[in-house]
């Protein structure tokens, strides 16, 4: 299935223009090398060479527009699935959010689903589906991670939360409970349908947390997590759920480590602990491409090809999409797309984990300045276990999109965090071109 649609989806966008000019083929033809023109005009194109692999990949974005817009709730963290049985064969947008424009978590987060029978326009507008107050231990939370369990015939949709009472609001960073940020889950047959993995006494189930105590203004389970479902794609045998995340709590902040588990709820066993895709600004010895002098990357596996032309040896790669702050920014200020992350074999059945590794370089992005393509927070689309297969063979390619917030984020007072939420924020969408030779 060719994910990208971008020929058809671009000049949908243009069809009141077409309908006035249809009988005139040489308008439709000027227009379509217009539009053709424009969006290569947005294309940017990342090459390395992955040695354990011994393979060549090349990585091609291109901005297309906008698809959701708010104001007042902060839009950060999403996920994209592509369509299938599960999802109602439409593109399903997932995320959280405060629940009352302009308001704080104080006055409740939900989870929002807006869906589309075309990856790159046509988006309903966001409903909710589930609300945090619907627990009575969670105080912030974000992510909205969906996987589907064939056995179970349910989504499972994984988010990062911290414990307290929200309507006094949270215990930063160690939250009421003291273990920092945990991972929580909700259920449902379908994703507008979703409700809470309880523990019994009306709060939600800590799915995954750290033991390890808090170190400094960092503490528990990363927002950088991400869950698959592995058991079509090379997982171990009888653990086909697997999380990976960043523990803030670890003596060595930063490491990617990765827990496999028999069922959502758990038990979890530890699987490897290695270096994320990270390179500080001005690049380092582990990072490929040209080195940015000003923004690094630190990126943990959000997307597993599947079907690689070493599969049966190498397994699958993982990529990820880098953003970072950048404070020379000071007419935002914004965050941007610094380049990739890409991951050697993430599901390392029978073979030793290996680190990610940090490859800086252009990405395309809706808006952009002289300081790069503003990009916040960008996450891959993926299918309901959290890969895409090749649309063609030969030689490889993976068709898909990065969704991001492209407007400010920042504000003079918080120049690299979220400051600047209660405004109006918007989804964007780029599309992505992976080959591999």
């Amino acid at each position: 299935m060719n994910l990208f649609g971008l020929r058809t989806t671009r000049i949908s966008s243009f069809e009141g223009l077409l309908l006035f000019s249809w009988k005139d083929h040489h308008m439709i033809r000027l227009m379509l090398i217009c539009f053709a023109f424009v969006v290569m005009s947005y294309a940017q194109i990342i090459s390395f060479h992955a040695a354990t692999r011994n393979r060549n990949y090349t990585i091609t974005t291109s901005a297309v527009g906008p698809i959701v817009s708010t104001s007042g709730r902060w839009m950060y963290q999403p996920s994209l699935l592509t369509p299938s049985v599960h999802t109602g064969n439409k593109w399903a947008l997932l995320y959280s959010a405060n629940r009352v424009p302009g308001k704080d978590l104080k006055s409740d987060a939900a989870i929002y689903l807006s869906t589309s029978l075309n990856a790159t326009f046509g988006y309903s507008s966001p409903v909710e589906v589930l609300r945090m107050s619907a627990v009575n231990n969670i105080c912030d939370m974000i992510g909205a991670r969906p996987i589907w369990v064939d056995e179970l015939g349910e989504w499972f949709v994984f988010l990062q939360a911290l414990e307290g009472t929200y309507t006094s609001g949270c215990n930063y960073p160690a939250g009421s409970q003291g273990r920092g940020a945990i991972v929580i889950a909700a259920h449902g047959p379908t994703l507008n349908q979703l409700s809470w993995i309880t523990n019994g006494s009306g709060g939600a189930l800590a799915i995954l947390h750290t033991s390890r105590p808090c170190i400094g203004a960092a503490c528990g389970i990363g927002e950088q997590f991400q869950v698959f479902n592995v058991k079509n794609y090379g997982g171990p045998q009888g653990f086909p759920i697997m999380v990976v995340y960043n523990d803030w709590s670890y003596s060595s902040g930063g490491q990617q480590f990765t827990y496999l588990s028999p069922s959502v709820t758990g038990p979890w066993s530890y699987w490897s602990n290695v270096a994320p895709a990270y390179a500080p600004p001005g690049g380092s010895a582990t990072s490929l491409g040209t080195p940015n002098p000003y923004r690094g990357i630190r990126e943990y596996p959000d997307l597993m090809l599947a079907q690689s032309a070493d599969e049966s040896t190498l397994g699958n790669p993982g990529f990820a999409v880098a953003d970072g702050c950048d404070t020379r920014s000071y007419s935002g200020p914004f965050n941007y797309g610094t380049g990739l992350g890409y991951f050697p074999d993430p599901v390392h059945t029978n073979r030793i984990a290996q680190d990610g590794i940090a490859v800086f370089g252009g990405l395309s992005s809706v808006s952009s300045d002289s300081y790069g393509p503003r990009m916040f927070r960008p996450r891959l689309a993926r299918n309901e276990y959290g890969y895409i297969t090749p649309s063609s063979t030969s030689p490889r390619i993976w068709n898909t999109y990065v969704v991001y917030n492209d407007l400010q984020t920042g504000t003079s007072n918080d120049r690299c965090g979220y400051g600047n939420w209660n405004s109006t924020q918007q989804f964007s969408i780029s599309t992505v071109s992976i080959m591999e030779q």
